[in-house]
């Protein structure tokens, strides 16, 4: 293929499909007085797995991409489907968090999925992993350059109320009048585990967040 083939953009309908050549890097950073390892461009690598540590009984194995297994005690107390590691790793979308926002500005009503390969292409993004020294704290991140956000969740195990989840939407407009940022900390409904619960006691759920950014309006839902 020629130079002048591989430069001409191809379109999703009317929308030119966005691809990243960005190389993935590695360094430390630190996040609220915090040393994490943060990994650029996570999803330019192959999915791996890895593992939040708990000073309780709590486990969780969890893929690069965001699927997941977690539970207490062994495998007969699992909230999610006990599968070996590339059976986690293909089930991302059907397993653990899932984001879906919705955000209306200057007219317009603009869908987003943070790390959902369902609108692969539609939009510029970039996806980066973090995990603390301690082994117990996994941040996902994914920056939208064209709606100027950032949407992060981060996994820890708590003691008294199982596994928690953090979520953080904040705006990177240039006006600063946009750069108001949204933050909810909540535990993801069926990751609740402080009591033994058994796999037929599962129960799916999600929330629903709506809340204002500079002008615009927008609409979360989490699972």
């Amino acid at each position: 293929m020629s130079d002048l083939e591989n430069s001409t953009p191809v379109y999703l309908g009317a929308q030119p499909i966005h691809t990243s050549t960005a190389a993935t890097s590695g360094e430390e950073v630190t996040i609220e007085g915090e040393t994490y390892y943060k990994i650029s461009t996570v999803d330019r690598m192959r999915p791996f797995f890895m593992s939040i540590v708990s000073h309780s009984d709590h486990w969780m194995f969890l893929a690069s991409n965001g699927g997941l297994s977690a539970g207490r005690v062994n495998s007969d107390y699992a909230l999610f489907p006990y599968y070996t590691d590339d059976k986690i790793t293909e089930a991302a979308e059907t397993t653990g968090s899932k984001t879906i926002i919705l955000t209306e500005s200057d007219g317009r009503r603009m869908l987003w999925q943070p790390f959902s390969e369902q609108n692969a292409g539609v939009y510029t993004i970039e996806r980066n992993l973090y995990k603390n020294t301690c082994g117990n704290k996994v941040i996902f991140e994914e920056v939208n350059h064209d709606l100027a956000l950032t949407f992060s969740y981060q996994w820890a195990a708590s003691e008294r109320f199982g596994f928690m989840r953090q979520a953080r939407l904040k705006s990177s407009a240039s006006n600063p009048t946009q750069g108001e940022r949204a933050r909810w900390d909540s535990e993801c409904p069926a990751a609740r585990c402080a009591g033994r619960i058994a796999t037929r006691q599962q129960q799916p759920g999600g929330c629903l967040q709506k809340m204002r950014v500079g002008g615009g309006t927008i609409w979360a839902f989490m699972r």
